[in-house]
């Protein structure tokens, strides 16, 4: 795969991310579909075009949330296609279970990758056929539940790493990364928070009813 293609998709994938985020502040304000759209555009537009020092606004952000993973950008096209009134490409249950994965992921990952074991799982994704072998039967049981969603996604990631789509040779680089993993636990986070509230609510609720 060329270099360009891969600086192109890189700079693309940190432009959408903030000109998602642009396009979600700008629903608590409008609920216009145009004022939305404007405002995609004009993100992209001031990311990819405008320059500072030769550089495009969105190598600034590359530099800081780095290449996207192919699961990040399934999430992230999916959540813009909503918010721009086009089709969901994920069901809200599919969503989750991608979440999920990666919030249980980034949980196993990251403490053994900066070294609390002497195991290094990145070193896995250099050869990954192991670890596409290990997909096989969560991509099995995704399809089963039914959460197909969840399963194509994964599975273009490994089809995006054969192809060699990402500057990335590694690939868990393709499957997931920090800010999926991130988004994924504060996400989750806010669930059980919202879990125990409801909770606490019906119990007052019925505390009262009895009183």
């Amino acid at each position: 795969m060329m270099p360009w293609l891969h600086n192109a998709i890189g700079l693309l994938g940190t432009a959408l991310l903030p000109t998602l985020g642009l396009v979600l502040l700008s629903g608590l304000f409008s609920r216009s579909l145009r004022v939305r759209w404007a405002v995609a555009a004009l993100g992209l537009v001031l990311l990819l075009l405008v320059r500072i020092d030769g550089l495009p606004l969105a190598a600034y952000t590359r530099a800081l949330f780095g290449d996207l993973s192919v699961t990040t950008w399934c999430l992230m096209l999916g959540a813009l296609s909503v918010r721009l009134g086009g089709p969901a490409l994920l069901r809200p249950e599919e969503r989750r279970a991608l979440l999920t994965l990666a919030g249980l992921a980034g949980l196993v990952f990251y403490p053994l990758a900066a070294g609390l074991t002497t195991f290094d799982p990145y070193a896995l994704g250099w050869r990954p056929w192991p670890l596409v072998l290990g997909l096989l039967p969560i991509l099995l049981l995704l399809w089963r539940l039914p959460r197909r969603g969840g399963a194509w996604v994964l599975a273009l990631a490994v089809a995006a790493f054969d192809l060699h789509l990402l500057e990335s040779t590694n690939l868990w680089d393709y499957l997931f990364d920090l800010w999926l993993v991130l988004y994924a636990w504060g996400w989750g986070i806010a669930r059980l928070l919202h879990s125990a509230w409801q909770r606490g609510t019906r119990s007052r609720f019925r505390e009262t009813k009895l009183s």
